[in-house]
């Protein structure tokens, strides 16, 4: 049988690692920016798109709503800029996702 003390020094180390682990990963989520897309969306050639012109294609939209006065995006459409970030991968697509965190917030909260 394993002896009690490395047990305890065990779970005396994992828990505190842990705790700091789930905090960290709620405060990421918490301050991740929310761009209100919420589809599904695929690397492969669109079917639809003209030659030389990459994107991510959206392949379901599930709930999506357009922003005001804006056209409401459908199936095929093709996904070519997140603000100035080009997106032709989804890697793309998620390196400017993350580079929204740094993005300036101008007072009121738009841009």
């Amino acid at each position: 049988m394993a002896n009690p003390k490395f047990i305890r020094w065990g779970v005396g180390i994992t828990v505190p690692l842990v705790v700091l682990y789930c905090v960290l990963v709620l405060g990421l989520v918490a301050t991740s920016p929310d761009v209100g897309i919420r589809c599904l969306m695929t690397n492969r050639p669109s079917t639809r798109a003209a030659p030389g012109i990459q994107g991510i294609e959206i392949r379901a939209l599930p709930h999506l709503v357009a922003a005001r006065g804006c056209e409401r995006p459908r199936v095929g459409d093709l996904l070519l800029r997140l603000g100035v970030h080009r997106t032709p991968t989804f890697a793309h697509f998620a390196e400017a996702f993350s580079a929204l965190r740094e993005a300036p917030i101008p007072p009121g909260g738009r841009q």
